[in-house]
């Protein structure tokens, strides 16, 4: 099997995190639901208000996967003042990826 030379693949992180980040960016901007994890069980909420602060906790972890995706893709990722916010983006994005969708 022929080996070939494909300079993506030495970047393969900054070139999977910029092709993931405006998904990603849509999805908090554009996006109307939230994975199931996140509902309230409680009957006695309102549902408008229910959907709110369920959307809100999404877009918190949302938020998380954005800066990530952002560090890794424009910035130094090895750089260990970034470490903490990439370990928590990456976090995220690896506990909801099959809920990455709206």
């Amino acid at each position: 099997m022929p080996t070939e030379n494909k300079p993506e693949w030495y970047e393969a992180r900054t070139e999977i995190a910029r092709f993931a980040l405006p998904l990603l960016k849509d999805l908090y901007i554009k996006g109307r639901g939230y994975p199931a994890a996140f509902d309230i069980e409680d009957q006695d909420i309102d549902s408008n208000f229910k959907y709110l602060m369920c959307r809100a906790a999404w877009e918190k972890e949302l938020s998380y996967m954005i800066q990530a995706l952002e560090l890794i893709g424009y910035e130094d990722p090895h750089d260990p003042d970034l470490q903490g916010a990439i370990d928590r983006g990456l976090a995220s994005f690896r506990k909801y990826f099959l809920h990455l969708w709206d």
